[in-house]
């Protein structure tokens, strides 16, 4: 009988390890898309469900490098990808090493498109033309981070500051 007993705990064991250890594992990268001057460092931010330590890895290191906490610095002008992997899972994100005079073309786009809508009354839309906006805001600041030219980044900019200056006001 003891034997049994023993035999049936042991068991049990088993298999509460087996599907303790055989969790899906759930990855994702919060800032898939990132912007860098070279010398530039960044943090990959990432969520999982996972307690194991990810893998961090570059496409091409000649253009970053990242650390085995995931911190990314841009070593020269050009685009690779990050790797992040736990057990089988794995997700990418880009990086875009850029020239300081793209870089600042861009935040300068960005800062310019956020001023305006924050220049804006909200009371004076009504709620979807409000969301409107900022749908055209959000889009506009995604766009521009992933524009690769001074002259795309006006345009992207004239485009959205002309479109929010375009919604309707409550009569």
């Amino acid at each position: 009988m003891k034997k049994i007993i023993v035999s049936l705990s042991l068991l049990l064991l088993g298999i509460v390890s087996f599907a303790c250890n055989n969790v899906n594992t759930e990855l994702s990268i919060t800032n898939n898309l990132i912007n860098l001057k070279v010398g530039e460092t960044v943090k990959i931010e990432y969520t999982t469900n996972s307690s194991k330590t990810p893998v961090f890895s570059i496409e091409d290191d000649e253009i970053a490098s990242v650390d085995e906490q995931g911190n990314i610095k841009a070593l020269a002008i050009g685009n690779t990808k990050i790797s992040v992997k736990i057990d089988n899972v794995e997700k990418l994100g880009i990086i875009k090493v850029i020239s300081d005079e793209l870089y600042e073309a861009k935040d300068n786009a960005k800062e310019e498109i956020n001023n305006l809508v924050a220049s804006l009354n909200e009371d004076d839309y009504s709620i979807t033309n409000w969301l409107v906006i900022i749908a055209r805001q959000s889009a506009a600041l995604k766009d521009i981070d992933s524009a690769d030219s001074i002259i795309d980044i006006n345009s992207i900019k004239d485009r959205a500051i002309s479109d929010i200056n375009a919604v309707n006001k409550k009569e």
